[in-house]
Parts: structure tokens; C-alpha cells; sequence
């Protein structure tokens, strides 16, 4: 059974382990077979071949292309940067999705869904954060 995040995993092993199991998995399968039909019935897009593609590629010239020096080569350090002031500028949008947990932030922590365990990642989040400013 895929659980896309580990709010949900409780209420699926209750399902499989109740007495109704035979109802539940009747469902995840009508469910599963849904989104087969959905992906079956999706509009394919049409593909282009190697070759038609590399006949419409752009045409660039970079014999006369005099690339920009850029003002700085090497590596820059700064030194005694305010952590606190760069956690302001922070996505968190990549952090919950390695959690597997979509939604645009902050909105995600009101999401119906996966809210209340989203909370609970970025409040166990900025805690660790705050470990490492201080």
C-alpha cells in the first residue's frame, strides 16, 4: 500500500489489520484501479524522433561569442555572518518535500491533509535550526 507520508501509515495498518480488511483492500483496489484507468486514458504526448529534433535546434554562432570575466574568481568567505539573519531567508519549500510532504509553504502547515505533521517537521526543524545559530 503506498502511504506518501507517515501521518497516513496508522490509519492504513488499522484498515489492513481490522476485521474489515477484506472491505479495505477491496477499496485500495478499486482506488488503485481508478488511477490505472486515469494513467491509461492520459493524452500522450506526441514524441519527437533524434533526428527531427536536431533539425530544429537553434542556431547559434559562438565563433563571434566573447564571453563576460566575471569581477571575482575564487572562493569568498564571510566571516562572522549573522545566522539568525540568514534563517529569515530560508525555503522551507524542499525541506518538507524531502519529507514527502507537497504544499507551498506556509500553506502547508494549514493543509487539511498533511498539515498537522508538517507542523510538527518544521517545528522540529527550526529547533534544530536554532541549535546551530546558537
Amino acid at each position: 500500500v503506498y502511504v506518501p507520508d507517515a501521518s497516513r501509515s496508522v490509519s492504513v495498518a488499522q484498515g489492513l489489520l481490522s476485521e474489515q480488511a477484506a472491505n479495505y483492500i477491496a477499496e485500495l483496489n478499486a482506488d488503485y484501479e481508478k488511477v490505472r484507468q486515469q494513467h491509461a486514458n492520459k493524452k500522450q504526448t506526441p514524441l519527437w524522433s533524434l533526428d527531427k529534433v536536431r533539425a530544429n535546434k537553434t542556431p547559434i554562432d559562438w565563433t563571434g561569442h566573447a564571453p563576460v570575466r566575471p569581477k571575482f574568481i575564487g572562493r569568498r568567505v564571510f566571516r562572522n555572518f549573522d545566522l539568525a539573519e540568514l534563517a529569515k531567508y530560508i525555503d522551507w519549500g524542499p525541506f518538507f518535500q524531502t519529507w514527502d510532504l507537497a504544499g507551498p509553504f506556509p500553506a502547508i502547515l494549514k493543509d487539511e491533509i498533511v498539515g498537522t505533521e508538517a507542523q510538527r517537521v518544521f517545528s522540529d526543524g527550526k529547533r534544530m535550526l536554532q541549535r546551530l545559530i546558537e
